[in-house]
């Protein structure tokens, strides 16, 4: 079978992958000891895989860019949506309004003069769900920022 493989130097190091089996990446002193170890890793893996082995298909698209133009932002798999950001918002007000009942829960057993520290399990719950909420908004101020 034969593969295509991609070799580029950096910083004196070879590496070369084939883009069409994945996590095939190898590295060498120079282009001839990366492709062998390439060639290795892709054995390997063939050893390891059973039939289809090639799943991706090429395709070619047509981009304009000028010299000066801003890159546009490009959404990546698992970026929070502004729904996702809500939930993260009501997930920080939940846990704020279970800190603040187990405050008030404390104080109005007096389990507090009893124990001080079973107050900190609550305060700290309030905490998070006031970083919660600030992360909330402060990413929504950004989401809105970039629209």
């Amino acid at each position: 079978m034969k593969f295509r493989i991609l070799v580029r130097e950096q910083d004196g190091v070879f590496e070369a992958w084939a883009p069409d089996l994945h996590g095939c990446r190898a590295l060498g002193k120079n282009e001839s000891e990366a492709i062998a170890h390439v060639k290795a890793v892709i054995e390997t893996q063939l050893a390891d895989a059973e039939p289809p082995y090639l799943t991706a298909v090429e395709r070619t698209v047509e981009v304009e860019f000028h010299e000066g133009q801003q890159r546009p932002a490009v959404p990546h798999e698992g970026d929070p949506t502004p729904e996702g950001v809500k939930g993260n918002f009501m997930g920080g007000l939940a846990l704020l309004l279970l800190g603040i009942t187990g405050i008030v829960f404390c104080f109005m057993t007096g389990m507090y003069a009893m124990a001080p520290l079973l107050l900190f399990a609550p305060i700290v719950i309030a905490a998070f769900g006031v970083l919660g909420i600030v992360m909330g908004l402060a990413y929504s101020a950004s989401l809105h920022r970039h629209a």
